[in-house]
């Protein structure tokens, strides 16, 4: 997500960006913390309110990166 053009595809890029990683080591990262923490917290807020929290999570994540840096080109 490039919060220089946040709204560019009619926001489209907002819900893209919960898939993109950085490389190799951010996806790694990633997966290690879901496989390790991931099921207990599904068990514990059931499956809907998981993926509310994980959404909300990547939603609130991209408006910090536009509110911080709202010209960064990357």
């Amino acid at each position: 997500m490039i919060p220089a053009e946040a709204t560019r595809l009619g926001g489209l890029t907002l819900v893209t960006s919960f898939f993109l990683r950085a490389g190799i080591i951010h996806l790694a990262g990633n997966m290690y913390f879901l496989l390790a923490f991931g099921h207990a917290v599904e068990n514990f807020l059931h499956p809907l309110r998981y993926l509310a929290l994980t959404s909300l999570g990547a939603f609130i994540g991209d408006l910090a990166h536009i509110a911080l840096d709202p010209r960064s080109p990357q």
